[in-house]
């Protein structure tokens, strides 16, 4: 009888752990389900302290560090702006990084003012028409591509879907996932004919395109990532 009342009770308590542990489980999910908390306050340009969680506003890409510090950066039509950075600042790592620039075409060709350093791997080449283009001859799109010659590599006009277009708001983006590159090279954007493929015979005389590249690099080591 007694060995009986111990594997009753040690069955109950098997049974009331398991049901805690069970517990347990389902308030981490509840937890997980949760919505972040947001500091008051609208994050700036610099180095800022991270408490918690911060609200963005304006046209700004960020610096995770770790749990106490962000950097941040703003990034419109100047230079690359880090928008993750993975290591710590003071000893370098693996950043991606975001290059947003508006391009005025004019001639046949127009790369971007900045260019993709060497060694950096292009993830993604997104455009936008912001003004109409203006062109004549065999030119009736235009497409995305490295500096040296025309190529399409980076898109065209409607992709992924391909659509011949020089008017306001014809869109490209394109995932990349290239090669680092064996040289610093600045994404230019062609004139092209139908469907793209081949250069237009016909220079730009007016219009404006935005062009964004993301890409990936590593931060010198040692050199505070800013």
């Amino acid at each position: 009888m007694k060995h009986l009342s111990r594997s009753i009770m040690s069955g109950l308590l098997c049974a009331a752990l398991a049901f805690a542990f069970l517990l347990g489980c389902d308030k981490d999910r509840d937890e997980s389900r949760r919505p972040l908390k947001v500091d008051s306050g609208a994050v700036t340009e610099g180095n800022q302290t991270w408490s918690g969680t911060k609200t963005f506003v304006g046209n700004y890409g960020i610096v995770g560090t770790n749990a106490t510090a962000v950097i941040v950066h703003s990034c419109a039509n100047t230079g690359p702006a880090t928008a993750l950075f993975l290591g710590t600042p003071s000893l370098g790592g693996l950043r991606i990084r975001q290059l947003d620039q508006v391009v005025s075409m004019l001639g046949l060709s127009v790369a971007m003012q900045t260019q993709i350093p060497k060694g950096a791997s292009i993830m993604s080449v997104q455009a936008q028409v912001v003004q109409g283009l203006i062109a004549s001859g065999s030119t009736v799109t235009w497409s995305i591509g490295a500096a040296g010659g025309f190529a399409n590599t980076y898109g065209t006009a409607g992709a992924p879907t391909q659509s011949d277009s020089l008017l306001l708001n014809s869109k490209s983006a394109t995932m990349v996932m290239g090669s680092p590159l064996g040289s610093a090279n600045a994404v230019t954007v062609y004139a092209a004919a139908t469907g793209g493929a081949s250069a237009g015979n016909g220079a730009f005389t007016g219009g404006q395109v935005r062009v964004v590249v993301t890409y990936h690099d590593c931060s010198d080591l040692g050199a505070t990532e800013q």
